[in-house]
């Protein structure tokens, strides 16, 4: 599964500014943060959408590129819906916004999102974890580089992967997404077992 990283450079650190994002991208922030801000209008989490227009605005102010002004409303979800909601209500916010975008059932939800990622850009490339033992199948390991979204204060942005594995899969969102910072990109840890409190749906920490 998956399509080569190419190089990248340290990822340890907020990288440098993007440049334009491809029509596909900025489609894609679009719908994405449209379902969003349905969810959370749905479940009267009228603060947190404030909080969300509020940081966006505050881009705005910084960036004069509408296009790439998509991407900073999804890093300002991400981080908002963190702030503002419990990791439950996230949970229940992802499942609710993947539940308002087109159908797309999958016989392997990993790959059919992160394909759905790379070919809109959000990645720039993936790969499954090929080395060791085989991972049990409710824990997967991702590799990515070239990510669209910018992290920042330590924190990767995960809503636009954990929005497309719900999508993908029978629209509940994983159970936990881990970050690592890897040479040439990112290491992505996907826990679907349930159980335990969702963590990291939003953002994640970066671990070095």
């Amino acid at each position: 599964m998956g399509r080569d990283p190419g190089p990248n450079p340290d990822s340890s650190r907020d990288p440098e500014p993007n440049p334009a994002p491809s029509r596909d991208l900025v489609g894609f922030c679009h719908d994405a943060a449209a379902a969003v801000f349905e969810a959370l209008s749905a479940g009267d989490h009228d603060a947190v959408e404030s909080a969300v227009m509020d940081a966006y605005f505050a881009f705005a102010e910084e960036r004069s590129d509408p296009d790439g002004l998509c991407l900073r409303l999804l890093e300002a979800m991400a981080f908002e819906l963190r702030r503002g909601l419990e990791p439950t209500e996230q949970a229940a916010v992802l499942a609710d916004a993947a539940s308002r975008l087109p159908v797309a059932p999958d016989a392997d939800p990993v790959a059919g999102a992160f394909e759905r990622l790379a070919g809109a850009g959000v990645v720039g490339s993936y790969a499954a974890d090929s080395g060791g033992d085989e991972p049990p199948a409710e824990s997967v390991v991702v590799h990515v580089s070239d990510y669209a979204l910018t992290p920042r204060d330590g924190r990767f942005p995960t809503l636009p992967v954990a929005l497309e594995l719900c999508r993908h899969g029978d629209r509940s969102p994983p159970r936990a997404v881990r970050v690592d910072a890897v040479e040439g990109g990112w290491r992505l840890g996907i826990d679907t077992a349930s159980g335990d409190e969702p963590s990291g749906l939003t953002s994640a920490p970066i671990r070095e």
